[in-house]
């Protein structure tokens, strides 16, 4: 079998573009990661670690590492006949590595500021209005509740007291009685 450097220069060249994708790959992780509040990569705000969001992160790595594995075993199998070389990797390794300590540093950055907005907007389109409304509607069944139940509780008290009344008044002459 004949090997063309040519062709390992192009093997070489597309081995460090799919670390590249690697790289924006892991970037779509931990924009999860800040979307669920289990890390946060600008430094600015402490993140409460749980039990929950250990599992998560745990979850979403996996994921992606056997995304990556089954991606880059059917790009050696397509691009390199299922041959593994030790440059080819390193390759890819430094693609991701690129990415990572430049585009995604940039973009993790905006991305945070992205995912705080959004939230903020949320909160105050959304989130504020529904927990107003439910508020209101909860003091208006409150005051219905009040209104009627009060009702209710002074008539049974008054037939309560007319029954008690009309016993009374049964008994009186037993207890005048001497």
């Amino acid at each position: 079998m004949e090997v063309f450097i040519g062709d390992q220069i192009k093997t070489l060249a597309e081995s460090f573009i799919l670390g590249l994708i690697f790289g924006a790959g892991y970037d779509i992780i931990r924009i999860i990661h800040i979307i669920c509040g289990i890390m946060s990569y600008s430094g600015d705000r402490t993140i409460q670690r749980s039990k929950t969001s250990f599992v998560l992160f745990l979850l979403f790595d996996s994921i992606y590492m056997l995304l990556i594995t089954f991606s880059w075993s059917v790009f050696l199998y397509h691009y390199n006949h299922g041959v593994f070389r030790l440059h080819l990797f390193a390759s890819c390794i430094c693609g991701f590595i690129l990415y990572y300590q430049t585009v995604g540093r940039v973009v993790m950055r905006l991305s945070e500021w992205i995912v705080r907005l959004i939230k903020t907007v949320v909160n105050v389109l959304l989130i504020r209005p529904v927990k107003a409304v439910v508020f209101a509607l909860w003091k208006l069944f409150c005051l219905i509740a009040k209104s009627t139940i009060g009702r209710l509780i002074n008539t049974i008290h008054i037939l309560n007291r007319q029954a008690y009344m009309r016993k009374i008044k049964r008994k009186m002459p037993e207890y005048l009685k001497f």
